[in-house]
């Protein structure tokens, strides 16, 4: 496991503890070990920031689960639902987190890719997709933009972030997002996208899409409403 997977893996014990519980969080399990786990930590801190709220408690309203290489979206959701019983949950809100990555076209990965939206949503697991890939969310922030392919999704966040490389340094740089992006505009960008979607095929998922953005609303309002 490379060192920023480390950083992000919890031990089982300190993952499943309920005991210090008090009240409900937002637990979120995404198929990246890195980059969606570092993007919604550092997050929550900047949030917590802006809000005059202490980030290490604010932290503890969220539970970020990384996959540890089970990064197939229904293996994800079924993680979830295994570790976390949703269904009998009544103070917790859960997500997952993955992305389409070219697994809606044939198949058994297209099969195993739809069959994840069906059992989260039987399973109170709110999904979080992008399509084709979370690179997609951070593109949104400075540009109108919508890549249709990996390469060419991260040849565009590239003239925003020329650190980033999904192989050798797999964290958006977060700074770059807050001072010269706008997370305005990323949601705005988003629904668009979803919105157009809808009217020409029917489905927000085709490409280009994310709905990223439902999970930051959300995470703002549970915080400021805890």
């Amino acid at each position: 496991m490379h060192k920023d997977e480390e950083e992000f893996s919890l031990s089982r014990t300190n993952r499943f503890n309920r005991k210090e519980r008090n009240a409900g969080k937002i637990v979120i399990y995404t198929e990246g070990n890195v980059t969606e786990p570092a993007y919604l930590n550092d997050w929550i801190r900047d949030f917590a920031l802006k809000n005059n709220l202490n980030p290490n408690k604010v932290k503890m309203w969220f539970e970020i689960v990384p996959s540890d290489d089970e990064s197939e979206p229904l293996k994800v959701v079924n993680n979830l639902i295994i570790n976390e019983s949703p269904k009998s949950s009544e103070l917790d809100i859960f997500y997952v987190v993955f992305d389409e990555d070219d697994r809606s076209s044939k198949g058994k990965d297209k099969e195993n890719y739809q069959k994840a939206f069906q059992t989260a949503d039987s399973n109170n697991v709110n999904v979080i997709c992008s399509n084709r890939s979370v690179e997609l969310w951070a593109v949104l922030h400075f540009s109108d933009a919508t890549p249709m392919t990996q390469r060419d999704l991260e040849k565009e966040l590239k003239k925003f972030m020329p650190q980033y490389n999904s192989g050798k340094n797999k964290r958006f740089d977060f700074a770059i997002m807050a001072t010269q992006g706008s997370e305005d505009k990323a949601i705005k960008r988003a629904k668009a996208l979803r919105k157009n979607n809808e009217k020409t095929s029917g489905d927000w998922k085709v490409r280009p899409s994310t709905n990223f953005d439902e999970l930051i609303e959300a995470m703002k309002k549970f915080i400021l409403e805890h």
